[in-house]
């Protein structure tokens, strides 16, 4: 209990808080905004707010419904913040980062891309090679239809010939 009055504490200097990445949206609750905040949220990880409550806090604040909860008062909601995000949601000043469905950063959304990248790369160097498999094999079924026809049309003649031969 000592350790999570003294994270909440050391979390409630809200001016120290970094800005909010880029697709994350900030709710800043003051001291004097008191009372519950107006959100049902799943019991997910991360929670989801299921709906915003009319008339409340964060209904006038534009919270949206469906989105994530990304962090509160700046801390991740990692396993190990989750008894110092739970009493910080009914402390005020409260900092409440919410996120869409579905977010990444920006850095692990480029590793993705690149990734995806790579793999279309790789793929592609894939379909090259096979497509120059494919026509060695056309390639050389042409050269053994050809030599097959060589010989046949030799044997033939070859045949035509010894029966010229025999009739004469």
């Amino acid at each position: 209990k000592e350790r999570v009055g003294e994270l909440v504490r050391t979390a409630m200097s809200l001016s120290d808080l970094s800005p909010p990445e880029e697709g994350i949206r900030r709710f800043l609750y003051e001291a004097d905004e008191t009372g519950p905040l107006g959100l049902r949220m799943s019991g997910g990880f991360p929670p989801m707010i299921l709906s915003v409550v009319e008339g409340s806090l964060a209904e006038k604040k534009g919270v949206p419904a469906t989105w994530e909860v990304h962090a509160v008062n700046g801390l991740s909601l990692l396993p190990q913040n989750q008894e110092v995000v739970q009493s910080s949601l009914k402390a005020r000043p409260l900092a409440l980062d919410v996120r869409p469905p579905g977010w990444k950063p920006k850095e692990k959304m480029r590793e993705l891309e690149k990734r995806r990248e790579r793999q279309e790369a790789e793929m592609a160097a894939r379909v090259e090679v096979e497509e120059r498999r494919r026509e060695q094999v056309a390639k050389e079924a042409a050269e053994q239809a050809e030599r097959a026809a060589v010989e046949r049309a030799a044997r033939e003649a070859q045949e035509r010939a010894e029966r010229e031969r025999l009739a004469q």
